[in-house]
């Protein structure tokens, strides 16, 4: 029984090679490293998802073959041999799967040292028992397709009744399979959603630009301002041409209270609505006040 033992630890568990660097390891084991958490609850329904369909499949296949193993022997395609090596494949993944959902389990646990489920996996995926899994899910494929096959070209077999119904659910079962883990996947790691594209630069109307308050510019009124208030926004020089006020020059208050030379802000309003200054937009009203100007 200690060799027994042994052989079993040694075929579901094993250090991955000195020599295999990260570009080597199992796609899944990257996955656990991003987020061990998600990784985690996706292999675990995974796996269940793969045991009771495995066992669902086993169970129908057995039953239909004990009953008209003989009478299926007159199709036209040996489809009863391959439902019965169907049966075979599927039985052989079973202990594997239950053994992998184990070992995450036992991983799992809240005295489970840190980085317990990375190891657990890496160890698993290293083993024979998964590479021999990876060989015998290929040699599935292979033979599902050539399931496939005999379904689509095979006749009517009156002496076995329902097979080709059976066979289209082993299939159809799969199907729902993998339509069920890539959901999984797509729950636990949802795609990166792509970065949100700048927001579309809106000029603003003629009417709009018309209804800003115009002002002759005073500089003994904005020197008074500037001392009275430290209001940085009556500044002396225009922010677009970067040029300074000369008294009596027409200028555009916009409702941020910054001001502009009235044709600086005009050409650049017709661009964008959004003050050069601190890019608030000219329709949202400030509680400012406001001094207009016929002209």
């Amino acid at each position: 029984w200690l060799v027994l033992e042994r052989g079993a630890v040694s075929f579901f568990s094993s250090e991955p090679r000195d020599g295999e660097g990260r570009g080597s390891e199992d796609p899944l084991v990257d996955v656990v490293r991003r987020d061990s958490h998600a990784a985690s609850r996706f292999i675990t329904a995974v796996m269940i998802i793969s045991g009771v369909g495995s066992l669902i499949v086993c169970a129908a296949c057995l039953l239909y073959l004990h009953f008209f193993w003989t009478s299926c022997g007159r199709c036209n395609r040996p489809v009863r041999w391959w439902l019965l090596v169907l049966t075979v494949l599927q039985t052989l993944q079973i202990p594997v799967r239950v053994v992998f959902l184990a070992k995450l389990r036992i991983a799992q646990r809240p005295s489970a040292p840190t980085g317990a489920l990375e190891t657990a996996v890496a160890r698993f995926m290293a083993s024979r028992a998964w590479r021999w899994s990876k060989n015998v899910s290929l040699f599935t494929y292979v033979w599902f397709i050539l399931g496939i096959v005999w379904v689509v070209n095979a006749g009517r077999c009156p002496s076995c009744p329902g097979i080709y119904g059976i066979v289209i659910f082993v299939i159809a079962q799969a199907v729902l399979r993998a339509t069920a883990a890539l959901m999984c996947f797509r729950q636990q790691f949802p795609p990166l959603r792509p970065p949100e594209s700048p927001a579309k630069v809106e000029a603003a109307t003629a009417d709009e630009i018309s209804a800003l308050p115009l002002e002759c510019f005073e500089s003994s009124q904005h020197h008074h301002n500037n001392n009275d208030n430290n209001d940085n926004n009556n500044n002396l020089s225009c922010a677009v041409c970067l040029s300074d006020y000369v008294d009596g020059e027409v200028l555009r208050r916009l409702p941020c209270q910054h001001i502009f030379h009235r044709r600086c802000a005009d050409e650049w309003l017709r661009r964008s609505k959004r003050c050069p200054l601190c890019v608030q937009s000219i329709t949202l009203r400030s509680k400012a006040r406001k001094l207009p100007l016929e002209l």
